[in-house]
């Protein structure tokens, strides 16, 4: 048997989701594989029959630590065949108190946090946050990637109006610096801005019923700012932009411009963002509509 204090084997899951410890079975020999999400993991390797493993069997295995994940990966067409693009800059935040020892950092390149969720709040509610305002910016104005949108001066500025709204409010419930999280906005929009990457507005803004979503990467910081009284009008001209986005080929694009054809904006928040008329940010969100579409 393995015990866990001379255990080195680190198992995680790439998936950036709150709160979901992994549970999941892997055939071990001795691994640094970059597998996160404990519980779900643990939970998954405890119910697979063709190798039945206990939980405690799994803790003999090794650690189990939370991770949020964050690397850009795309794909891209060479002579006919379409090939990986990952881009090589990357952020990786480990759970410290999940590891064997708290103390190690084998993983270099790795930052080993207490609060694991204020870091995946960060990177839904700044990074996802630009990036999804960017796509949406970009395709309402005719610009193909998103590279092509932050060479617009107007975008660019919106883009970082939004994100410093959503920093500003992570201020108040994370012990985040406005100024570190200034030099994190700038961080992100150097890499999404590349033009190598090719990264189309209309994939960034794809599934735009999740991404308009209550709790997700647009509504869910301009709520956070709002309930501390700060602004959110450029957050909420990124959400009433995303109303805008009318994309063919996208399966939710077009059931949210069916719904508003057939029901009006006004309806068309309340059912995808959860707003209501009683609400500061619905009301910004359907002046901006109907400003943006007159």
């Amino acid at each position: 048997m393995i015990e866990k204090e001379k255990c080195d084997n680190i198992i995680m899951k790439c998936e950036n989701m709150f709160e979901e410890e992994t549970k999941m079975k892997i055939s071990y020999k001795k691994l640094w594989k970059l597998l996160i999400d404990r519980d779900m993991m643990k939970k998954d390797l405890v119910e697979n029959t063709k190798a039945p493993v206990t939980e405690e069997e799994l803790d003999k295995v090794g650690a189990f630590p939370n991770v949020a994940v964050d690397r850009i990966a795309l794909s891209t067409v060479i002579n006919g065949v379409r090939v990986p693009q990952i881009q090589a800059a990357f952020e990786l935040v480990i759970e410290k108190d999940k590891m064997v020892n708290p103390e190690a950092q084998p993983i270099k390149g790795a930052e080993y946090v207490e609060n694991l969720g204020m870091y995946l709040e960060r990177k839904l509610y700044v990074f996802n946050c630009g990036h999804a305002a960017t796509a949406y910016f970009g395709y309402h104005n005719n610009c193909e990637t998103i590279h092509d949108a932050l060479e617009v001066p107007e975008i660019k500025a919106d883009v970082v109006a939004v994100m410093k709204e959503s920093a500003m409010a992570m201020t108040k419930k994370y012990p985040f610096k406005f100024e570190e999280l200034e030099a994190y906005i700038e961080k992100i929009l150097k890499r999404i801005s590349l033009e190598a990457l090719h990264d189309e507005v209309v994939r960034v803004g794809r599934s735009p019923i999740r991404k308009l979503n209550l709790k997700d990467r647009l509504v869910g910081p301009a709520l956070l700012a709002e309930s501390y009284g700060l602004d959110n009008t450029h957050l909420a001209k990124a959400i009433a932009t995303g109303y805008t986005f009318d994309y063919k080929e996208d399966e939710q694009a077009v059931e949210i411009q069916a719904y508003i054809a057939d029901n009006g904006i006004e309806k068309a928040v309340e059912k995808y963002s959860g707003l209501t008329a009683d609400q500061k940010l619905y009301q910004l969100v359907i002046e901006n509509y109907k400003s943006i579409k007159a």
